[in-house]
């Protein structure tokens, strides 16, 4: 499995030509540590690479570490 950012492809549906650290990039400076998790948790599961995939991985990412009760 690729591990460098640089050369990860975004799924081309949603983010055209973009790589997985160019889309990390335009994130939120304090969501990129844990969308950088769910990209490889998407990868280890064989998803596509596209924001939503990705964002509701990070958002069971951080449920599972800091329980709010939903």
């Amino acid at each position: 499995m690729e591990t460098d950012l640089n050369k990860i492809m975004m799924s081309e549906r949603s983010h055209g030509k973009q790589t997985a650290a160019e889309w990390l990039e335009t994130q939120p400076e304090a969501w990129r540590e844990i969308e950088t998790e769910a990209i490889y948790e998407c990868m280890r599961k064989g998803w596509p690479l596209h924001v939503m995939n990705i964002q509701s991985t990070a958002r069971e990412i951080d449920a599972k570490r800091n329980p709010k009760g939903w």
